[in-house]
C-alpha cells in the first residue's frame, strides 16, 4: 500500500504541468462529471468542480471496515504530512466515502 501511494504521488509530482488532461484523454469526456455533495451540504460538479486542472488523490473509503482501512487511511495522512504546503494548493485528497442503501 505504501508503495502504491508513494508512486501515485511521484507520477502527480512529475505529470504536474507536463501534459494536460484533455491530452492526455483524462478529460471531460472520460471522467464523469456527476454531481457530488461536500461534506457542508453543498452540491458540486465532480469533473468540472473537483478535479479539473488539479492534481488529485482520490480516496474511497469504507466507514464500516475495520481492517485494512484505517491503515490506509493513517497511510494517507502521513502523505498529507509530508506534503505540507503543497496540498491544498499543487496537489488535493479527496475522500470518498461508501454509500449503503437499503431498498424500500
Amino acid at each position: 500500500m505504501r508503495l502504491c501511494l508513494v508512486g501515485v504521488l511521484a507520477l502527480a509530482t512529475l505529470l504536474s504541468g507536463a501534459v494536460s488532461a484533455q491530452a492526455a484523454g483524462w478529460g471531460k469526456e472520460y471522467v464523469p462529471n456527476v454531481p457530488v455533495i461536500t461534506q457542508d451540504g453543498k452540491t458540486l460538479n465532480f469533473y468540472d468542480d473537483v478535479i479539473k486542472d488539479k492534481i488529485v488523490v482520490l480516496s474511497f473509503i469504507y466507514t464500516s471496515c475495520k481492517d485494512i482501512c484505517p491503515l490506509a487511511t493513517a497511510r494517507l495522512g502521513e502523505a498529507q504530512d509530508r506534503l505540507d504546503d503543497r496540498l491544498g494548493r499543487d496537489i488535493f485528497f479527496y475522500s470518498i466515502p461508501n454509500a449503503t442503501f437499503q431498498s424500500a
